[in-house]
């Protein structure tokens, strides 16, 4: 078999195309990963973990807060930290069990009022309510980097304010 540079070239040009064409066929993550991604969670840790940050701050799931907190958590934290998030979660939901919340139909009052018991009861559970403190930091810290915190809430300016040099004091 006879080679000459067109055929070279065309079949180069083929196998780079498929080489740049299968990594994007193949689906590394199955389609019901939700908001986690790979990390293992069930349907109800993650139907928890929405619910708690909307009775944290009402409002989140709209904002895309939520999504920027399974990010942290997927993405920043390590593995034994991943672990010990999952059991805070775990124990929350639990806790907020034992005091009826249903968190196929969560309602945010009943459980607002809950984690104001938890706040409440602070001293006799501490790892529940290290779990709720670090998760609420996280909820704030997502809902003011949202754009609609950013643009509506408090409007981020990226020059500040003008400077005035000479104003006159009044005593």
């Amino acid at each position: 078999m006879k080679l000459d540079r067109r055929t070279v070239l065309k079949q180069m040009a083929v196998i780079a195309a498929g080489a740049a064409l299968v990594p994007g066929c193949m689906n590394s993550r199955p389609s019901s990963a939700g908001l986690f991604g790979s990390l293992q969670i069930s349907v109800e840790q993650e139907q928890a973990f929405r619910a708690l940050a909307e009775a944290i701050i009402p409002g989140a799931m709209e904002t895309g807060a939520t999504s920027f907190m399974a990010r942290i958590v997927k993405d920043c934290m390590m593995p034994s930290d991943q672990a010990a998030f999952l059991k805070g979660l775990d124990s929350m939901m639990q806790y907020a069990v034992d005091k009826g919340i249903d968190f196929n139909t969560p309602d945010p009052t009943k459980l607002q009022s809950v984690l104001a018991d938890l706040e409440n009861e602070k001293d006799q559970l501490p790892e529940l309510y290290n779990f709720y403190a670090g998760g609420r930091q996280l909820a704030i810290r997502a809902y003011t980097s949202t754009e609609y915190y950013l643009t509506q809430v408090n409007p981020y300016k990226m020059i500040p304010g003008k400077f005035k040099g000479c104003v006159k004091l009044t005593a």
